[in-house]
């Protein structure tokens, strides 16, 4: 009898061990698993990497500054963590796109791009700032191309059919982005800023109940934000537009109006548009030169702002104040030129 219990005993111990080693064999994947998918098993890089998209989902030249320099800390800490590096080309293309128009971002971008290549090829996410990097280049073809590569290697992913659409819009092909944007939407149907963009293309496109339609979709999700992050200017400026683009102008209108406390170049230049769209034009011209004041730089923007007959200012052209803020943009364009 004490040798059979003695038997059940050891077979009990045993059961207990594999019982272990299976749970560690679990637990070890399982981490594996996370490891893969955050890019990095520095704890503190990703928490660098995760902190710097906070930053960035703000908007603004500040945020973009400071997401940068996480990012720069993050890829110190772990200069195998490609999705860093992927990250940080973005910002700098988009810093790029509004605030600074320095051109050797370009040449860092297109290092940071490589060197995510090749740790990790297939992070095909990089064909999104490669693609805003060509087009800020001038190289058109290669950017709509390094897009739609996105889009072919990577379907199933919202953001590919986001880079797409970001594509068309930033260069002003408004009908060719809805597609893309609908597709993201479709696969991601919560996707904030793509439902923005989405009211913006077809309001560029002239399809009015398309973007009426996209601004109510988008509404609800930009005032559930707000109430979570009351102080983010740039979505209190959007909010107000998609309230103009849903029909509801005299509150866009007076959302506009206690926009006194805005700082970011970006937030008021799209605070200036919004003016312009309710047909006050001394408060567009007021707020487009405070947007300059605060470091707005995206040329083509301002030009066609000035030149806009319906919805721009160009019907104060011949003031004062209108021809000082066309000297403004006339000095940037000229200090870029020779940069």
């Amino acid at each position: 009898m004490k040798g059979t219990m003695q038997d059940i005993f050891d077979i009990q111990e045993k059961v207990a061990e594999n019982v272990v080693k299976g749970l560690k064999l679990y637990l070890t994947g399982e981490v594996k698993k996370k490891l893969a998918e955050r890019g990095t098993e520095n704890a503190e890089a990703y928490e660098l990497y995760m902190k710097s998209g906070e930053y960035f989902a703000r908007q603004t030249k500040e945020g973009y500054l400071l997401a940068l320099q996480l990012l720069t800390e993050a890829i110190t800490l772990d200069p195998g963590f490609a999705r860093a590096f992927q990250f940080k080309t973005y910002v700098l293309a988009m810093l790029y796109r509004a605030y600074d128009r320095t051109p050797m971002f370009f040449d860092e971008a297109e290092t940071l791009c490589k060197e995510a290549l090749h740790i990790k090829p297939d992070l095909f996410a990089i064909y999104s700032p490669l693609s805003q990097i060509y087009m800020y280049r001038g190289q058109l073809a290669e950017a709509e191309e390094t897009a739609r590569e996105y889009v072919r290697k990577d379907p199933q992913n919202a953001n590919s059919h986001f880079a797409l659409g970001f594509f068309y819009m930033d260069t002003r092909q408004f009908a060719k982005a809805i597609a893309p944007y609908e597709e993201a939407v479709r696969l991601r149907p919560e996707y904030r800023v793509c439902l923005l963009n989405l009211a913006i293309v077809c309001d560029g496109a002239g399809e009015r109940e398309k973007c009426r339609h996209w601004a109510r979709v988008a509404l609800p999700y930009y005032g559930h934000h707000l109430k979570l992050h009351p102080d983010d200017e740039y979505t209190r400026v959007d909010h107000a537009h998609l309230l103009f683009w849903s029909g509801r102008i005299d509150e866009a209108h007076a959302a506009a109006m206690k926009f006194t406390n805005l700082k970011d170049g970006g937030s008021l230049y799209n605070a200036a548009v919004l003016f312009g769209e309710v047909g006050d034009k001394p408060e567009a011209l007021f707020t487009l030169r405070k947007a300059i004041e605060a470091g707005f730089r995206y040329i083509r923007l301002l030009k066609e702002f000035l030149t806009d007959e319906k919805d721009g200012i160009f019907s104060l052209q011949g003031t004062p104040e209108y021809e000082e803020v066309k000297r403004m943009v006339e000095q940037i364009e000229a200090e870029a030129a020779g940069s």
